[in-house]
């Protein structure tokens, strides 16, 4: 019986042919281009990364990627980058990751991490919110341990954040009070005992964990504005950047998502206009979108089977007439980038279209064709 396969480690190349890559805008030192995804896309996340070489393969410009994982996660890309350790990435995305949705997060980490070791001047950064409890007492939990002399103020909470934390108790994966009364006693603790932990800790772990204390929201407006600082930090002068979002954080005038409020700017709003940006006015934002999506199959209780269904994927973001521009290259891939004069309103929200003729979801249809790869 055919299932659904995955590439875990890294992207499969793209046997479509590269020419839109020559469409793409020439990205100067300074400026960002957003690339605006739908989530759990196989092609789209290869063109993505066909994107990122393409730009970090040009010399003498260095490269900083901006990724859409909560922001503890840069404690696991650092492990990796620094010493190749994929194991904690790995087991950090098993206990924290919806078992559908890790293969594509895993596989983006690995495939940029697979780009720096030919191009070792790229950097990535995550950059969203913390909207857990329990997986950022993990992450504190990790990198305590790796301060075992420290002294007994820091002792004590590391031992208590590694008796709550214990990966044995059957209501670890499970969201209970004790975890928000924790992490709310750890801040408290924190900013009490600076001194120590500025002294204990190295500069570059003392200064994410004071990051990571006030990362931290379950609100969709907050979040915005927290990406928006997260990758404000990250600016670099003389490098190139690129982030990777999903479409509602990329539209340059408005959010259409529900969750938000009316009030609330887009990420891609707040990079080009907010006055102390240093994106301001240097953006670009294109769309990657499908025009068929492929969704796998799926077995009910060992015998009933749905079979792989093609859908039509009509992203609201994208007009009727540019689809239609779009389909009418008869590629593979196809890109339009769009003339602000022709097109104002349009370009109001985006710089340019990537249409994929068909593409696959690697949402797997069952649990045990995604656990069985890992």
């Amino acid at each position: 019986m055919k299932r659904l396969c995955f590439a875990i480690f890294f992207s499969s190349l793209l046997s479509y042919g590269q020419g839109y890559l020559d469409s793409l805008p020439k990205l100067n030192k300074g400026e960002i281009l957003m690339l605006g995804e739908k989530h759990f896309v196989q092609e789209v996340q290869d063109v993505e990364m066909e994107i990122v070489k393409k730009y970090a393969s040009e010399k003498d410009e260095s490269l900083v990627i901006f990724i859409e994982l909560p922001y503890q996660f840069n404690f696991y890309v650092k492990k990796l980058v620094d010493h190749g350790d994929s194991l904690s990435l790995k087991t950090y995305f098993k206990l924290f990751s919806p078992v559908k949705t890790r293969p594509y997060a895993y596989n983006l980490i690995m495939s940029l991490y697979k780009i720096r070791l030919e191009e070792p001047s790229l950097q990535f950064f995550c950059i969203d919110r913390n909207g857990k409890e329990n997986s950022v007492l993990y992450t504190i939990r990790d990198l305590l341990k790796l301060y075992p002399n420290c002294p007994k103020s820091i002792q004590k909470m590391r031992y208590q954040t590694d008796s709550l934390i214990q990966t044995d108790k059957p209501d670890y994966k499970s969201e209970n009070d004790g975890f928000a009364l924790h992490f709310k006693i750890f801040k408290q603790h924190f900013h009490k005992h600076k001194k120590d932990y500025r002294k204990t800790l190295s500069a570059s772990d003392y200064a994410f964990l004071t990051h990571l204390m006030g990362n931290f929201t379950e609100s969709f407006d907050i979040r915005e504005s927290l990406m928006y600082r997260n990758i404000c930090r990250h600016f670099q002068q003389e490098c190139k950047h690129i982030a990777i979002n999903g479409a509602t954080h990329t539209n340059k005038e408005k959010l259409l998502y529900y969750k938000y409020s009316p009030e609330t700017k887009s990420l891609a709003w707040q990079l080009n206009n907010d006055r102390i940006s240093p994106f301001r006015k240097k953006l670009y934002s294109i769309l990657i979108s499908q025009n068929k999506l492929v969704n796998a199959e799926v077995i009910l209780n060992d015998s009933v089977i749905l079979p792989s269904k093609e859908t039509t994927d009509l992203c609201l973001y994208v007009p009727n007439f540019i689809r239609k521009e779009l389909m009418a290259q008869k590629k593979d891939i196809a890109i339009k980038m769009i003339d602000p004069i022709e097109y104002p309103d349009i370009h109001k929200q985006f710089d340019g279209f990537i249409l994929i003729r068909k593409a696959h979801s690697t949402i797997p249809g069952n649990k045990e064709t995604i656990e069985n790869n890992w």
